[in-house]
């Protein structure tokens, strides 16, 4: 009789001896010499421990001895499986079975008849009803343990994921060195075999314990499989419903004979232990990777956010999943790991690289000194959309103002003059920003009122932002990059391609293009070409809403608002609340309500000198109709700086009253204030020249 029968009967003799018959009761159950005690079992995977004669093995069906153990060099490569019915096991050999469990296609370095004699045969039973004696389960405390520490992302979703910091706690080399003894696998191998796992598979080897074929991980080693190869791609092959390949397209000869059902289980699983972890580089993910964020509280819960070019959603990063960098890191980490998600509508890898280009030399060159740049984390392709990473604002500045409605202009004035400077600080780097990817595209692009603009040849080298407004002004409470007890201002939303006909791309949606004519220039209009003067009278617009909040508080910006409104000549119907009015086909002036408007808050009780001279600097170098008069980015960053320093060091400028009456002469009131100043200038070259910051 061969030894594949033999081992057959024997086993299956002792497992039907230590089975309680149907009916019988417990105190009359037979008792075997293979298994000394009976365990309900709750787990579909246990380990049957079976004392086995040193010397001989009794078929007691035929009466008939067989040698104990295979010769050295023969592996078995059977496993027992169970069918059940009403409760009840029925034992036998199949063919994708593995009595002292081993990997497919390997050979084990310890023979088989040198393992201690305890066998340990692995059984699946398909009824938890189904009861045995002395079970022991060697995997059954990792697996437990691993899939008590998955996260369910989104809730209710049925996609988890098993944190890093989790897994690394799980599967260390005493767990996996024990769980491997248990397996049957020699001590001095296991130990082996549980160091390389930790060091290069501990993913893989906790995937291979939740499926229950904890063992193979061997035989995945000797092929050279780590983690670096995950996840496994699924591909389609002739007669298989399932068959799994390495990221890089190889077979896995590891697998080869397994069934459609363990490999849809690996298929399954092996995304709870490959959630990504997000670093500076861009990272492109499987559509079945589940993200590692963590569920948000209830106040916490947002919908997201839609415009023209992206929606926007809000998501906590599991702390463990992320590395950006120490000052990122602390940043985020002050940010209670809160993250905006921008989810980019086109599918254009064109689009998705201009920007992130663009971003990631921002940052590299400027951010790490101009904390008034929105900080790119990260990116990742995730399917066929692209997405980046940003820290999640406390506010954007239109927010921020509502929120505080009625401001003390003590407390708050010269903070409001610092991040009006930091604001024109980031608006330089991006004016400088020398462009090296081609960005113009034929036929100009759409501006929000409609109107085809085109770009000024000489500004094509050059960056812009194209939608300086309170709504992409993001307020952050806590950022370790700069500290300020009141938070900092960033720009954000760095459409820098949306002059060079990003607009006229596909996959583009319509959808709030045209919401944000309130803070565009004359030239849009008046059909001129574009410049990054642009920016410059969006910035002024910006500042004046600023000063009112300060002088007056937010529910006043509605009503410098209301107070713009005319009605729009070409549609009679509509208005707009633009800061100029056309004149004419070619002609426009600043419009009345805002010249009138500035006169209220020069006569506000609280306006000090340094708000005077701010005022100047807006209607005299920044709202003016012909772009080509409009002060530079590089000049206003030290006009900024000189009102600034000056606040900062005379307490009476920044904080004193003086109110000026309607009457009184503006043009000699400025020349005094011009008279008055002192000359305090950074050294800052001059947009486009040789000294500009340069991207290559």
């Amino acid at each position: 009789m061969g030894l594949f029968k033999c081992l057959r009967i024997t086993f299956a003799r002792a497992l039907r001896i230590g089975r309680r018959p149907r009916g019988s009761s417990t105190d009359s159950r037979q008792r075997s010499p293979y298994i000394s005690s009976t365990t309900a079992i709750s787990e579909r995977s246990v380990v049957i421990s079976s004392p086995v004669n040193t010397e001989l093995v009794r078929d007691a069906t035929k009466e008939e001895f067989y040698p104990p153990s295979p010769p050295p060099e023969f592996r078995i490569d059977t496993r027992w499986h169970s069918n059940t019915s009403n409760g009840n096991a029925s034992l036998g050999l199949s063919p994708d079975m593995t009595l002292f469990p081993s990997p497919v296609s390997s050979r084990l370095s310890t023979p088989l008849s040198n393992f201690p004699r305890t066998t340990q045969t692995r059984v699946e039973f398909e009824s938890s009803n189904t009861t045995v004696g002395n079970i022991s389960c060697s995997n059954k405390s990792l697996r437990a343990a691993l899939e008590a520490a998955r996260v369910e992302t989104p809730p209710g979703s049925h996609k988890y994921f098993v944190p890093r910091t989790d897994l690394e706690d799980i599967i260390t080399e005493s767990k996996v060195t024990h769980n491997l003894k248990k397996e049957g696998v020699e001590t001095d191998e296991a130990v082996r075999v549980a160091n390389w796992s930790c060091r290069y598979a501990r993913q893989l080897f906790a995937i291979l314990v939740c499926i229950k074929r904890s063992r193979e991980i061997i035989s995945f080693l000797n092929e050279k499989i780590s983690d670096d190869d995950l996840p496994f791609k699924r591909v389609r092959e002739k007669g298989k419903k399932y068959a799994l390949r390495r990221k890089n397209g190889a077979e896995i000869e590891s697998m080869s004979s397994w069934k459609d059902r363990s490999l849809e289980k690996f298929s399954i699983v092996q995304w709870w232990m490959t959630a990504p972890v997000f670093n500076k580089e861009h990272m492109e993910l499987d559509d079945n990777h589940v993200l590692p964020f963590l569920p948000l509280d209830g106040d916490e819960q947002c919908e997201p956010k839609r415009g023209g070019y992206s929606q926007v959603y809000k998501a906590r990063l599991h702390p463990a999943h992320y590395n950006f960098g120490d000052l990122c890191t602390q940043a985020l980490k002050a940010n209670d790991h809160l993250v905006a998600v921008k989810e980019l509508n086109s599918t254009d890898l064109s689009e998705f690289e201009k920007e992130r280009t663009i971003l990631t030399k921002l940052n590299a060159k400027g951010g790490s000194r101009n904390s008034h740049l929105i900080n790119l984390l990260g990116s990742f392709q995730k399917g066929q959309k692209y997405h980046l990473l940003f820290c999640y604002a406390d506010a954007n500045l239109m927010t921020y103002w509502e929120e505080r409605p009625t401001p003390d202009f003590r407390e708050n004035v010269l903070w409001s003059l610092q991040q009006m400077s930091g604001i024109a600080d980031g608006l330089y780097l991006i004016h400088n920003y020398r462009v090296t990817l081609i960005l113009a595209t034929p036929g100009g692009m759409r501006s929000s009122s409609e109107a085809t603009l085109s770009v000024d040849e000489k500004e094509n080298i050059y960056g812009r932002h194209g939608d300086i407004k309170p709504g992409n002004i993001l307020w952050f409470k806590n950022m370790a990059i700069e500290e300020n007890p009141k938070g900092i201002l960033q720009i954000a939303d760095l459409g820098l391609g949306r002059f060079h006909g990003r607009e006229s791309r596909s996959g583009i949606s319509p959808t709030n293009i045209g919401a944000t004519q309130t803070y565009e220039p004359p030239e849009c209009k008046l059909h001129r070409k574009v410049s990054r003067a642009y920016d410059i009278w969006s910035l002024g617009c910006l500042y004046l809403e600023f000063i009112t909040w300060l002088l007056k508080g937010s529910e006043d910006i509605n009503e410098f608002a209301n107070l713009r409104a005319e009605q729009d000549r070409r549609i009679p119907v509509l208005s707009d609340d633009t800061f100029f009015t056309i004149t004419d086909a070619n002609n426009a002036e600043v419009r009345k309500a805002v010249n009138d408007w500035v006169h209220d808050l020069r006569q506000a009780k609280t306006c000090s000198q340094a708000i005077h001279d701010l005022l100047d600097l807006i209607m005299d170098q920044l709202l003016v109709i012909d772009a080509q008069n409009r002060i530079r980015a590089d000049m206003l960053v030290r006009r900024l700086r000189e009102i600034l320093e000056r606040a900062s060091s005379d307490v009476s400028y920044l904080l004193d009253p003086v109110p000026r009456r309607r009457g009184s002469s503006a043009t000699a009131q400025r020349q005094r204030n011009r008279n008055s100043r002192s000359s305090v200038f950074a050294t800052i070259p001059e947009e486009g020249s040789q000294s500009g910051v340069n991207f290559q």
